[in-house]
């Protein structure tokens, strides 16, 4: 039924020989991020390419077949008019809660599985983004890139990401460049552009009630909210004791393979600056790095970097209610348990405590009278 779908939107029924030929098969590949050879079916980017007319602009384009299926590609990774224009305003409000499955995954599905294959083209693409920051003015000098915990434990991918590095002691990905990848050459542009990363680790966790599966996390936290926060406060009193966590078993997981990456990488906290608490937040206020071994991985790379902090991106795509709608028990839970975290790591932390956008506190501190 999928393929049936995409065919229909990349226009394969109306190319001349789509009886005769296969776009969809399977195929062997060699996943560059993970190193092993996988069977994975799907269609090669040469046919892709043919489905979307090529190279042409899409305005270009007069078969109404490819541009459909243009604007389709370019929506995968952009949101953009449905038509693959610039967005309007009317456009964003359609995006609007939609930060899942609408930009997450849909819109990173195809970035992966070209990166999965071809590291190079991660690497083109941080090359084109610390160009842009070189040529913006004021001119940028200085980032920050969230990574998944997982590419920074996997000591090939951070060679490649490390590549622009302005420091004279360069990884050996850096001097393949010249001789097999003339794509990724520089002007030195990103000489004058320091770099760093933060270990992204993903906010959703499993199922924290039996009564409540991992898709109603939203339903759980409107109808007891008051267990909810017992959770998180039952959390507090475990780091506390300094015990093992209850709740964020998944993220400590891959906390573990990145504190393995740390002492296997040279200059690893020289390159990795911080953790960042990310992905869709509606129904997951909960922050894992409340767990002790969060704390304790924080302290001990504060021995390696003591500017080594943590970034939460909270109070996002949280569905504000006035206070007198039934709406604003949910608001006023998430926001609480947001809180609480934030003022739990300032106790335990100190500093270096970093939130992300955070709109949703504007909403709640601009209240009156409540």
């Amino acid at each position: 039924m999928k393929q049936a779908i995409i065919e229909e939107k990349l226009g394969v029924y109306k190319t001349r020989d789509w009886e005769k030929y296969t776009f969809f098969k399977d195929w062997i590949i060699f996943d560059a991020r993970k190193q092993k050879l996988q069977i994975v079916y799907g269609m090669q980017a040469n046919d892709l390419r043919m489905l979307i007319g090529g190279a042409k602009p899409i305005d270009q384009l007069t078969d109404p077949a490819q541009r459909d299926a243009r604007a389709h590609i370019m929506n995968a990774f952009s949101m953009m008019n449905a038509d693959g224009s610039e967005p309007r305003s009317i456009d964003f409000h359609s995006f609007r809660g939609k930060f899942t499955p609408e930009f997450d995954p849909r819109r990173f599905a195809l970035k992966d599985s070209i990166y999965a294959q071809r590291l190079d083209l991660l690497a083109f693409l941080l090359r084109n983004v610390l160009y842009r920051f070189s040529t913006c003015l004021p001119q940028v000098n200085y980032c920050e890139f969230s990574v998944g915990c997982g590419d920074l434990s996997r000591p090939w991918v951070f060679a490649v990401l490390t590549t622009f590095s302005n420091d004279k002691k360069f990884n050996k990905f850096h001097y393949l460049v010249n001789q097999s990848f003339p794509w990724l050459k520089t002007n030195g542009f990103e000489k004058s552009i320091d770099y760093r990363f933060l270990a992204g680790f993903n906010r959703r966790i499993s199922p924290i009630s039996n009564a409540c599966s991992a898709d109603k996390s939203l339903d759980f936290l409107n109808e007891a909210p008051s267990y909810a926060i017992h959770l998180m406060l039952r959390e507090f009193y475990q780091s506390k004791k300094q015990r093992e966590t209850i709740i964020f078993t998944e993220q400590v997981k891959q906390l573990k393979k990145l504190e393995k990456a740390s002492t296997n990488t040279e200059d690893f906290y020289h390159w990795v600056v911080g953790l960042d608490l990310l992905g869709d937040e509606l129904g997951y206020p909960y922050c894992p790095f409340v767990a002790y071994e969060f704390l304790r991985f924080v302290r001990d790379a504060r021995q390696a970097n003591s500017a080594f902090g943590t970034r939460i991106h909270s109070g996002e795509n949280v569905p504000f209610a006035r206070p007198e709608l039934p709406g604003y028990r949910l608001f006023a839970a998430h926001m609480y348990i947001l809180y609480r975290c934030l003022a739990f790591l300032k106790e335990e932390l100190g500093s270096n405590i970093r939130v992300g956008h955070g709109i949703a506190f504007d909403k709640l501190l601009s209240i009156k009278n409540y």
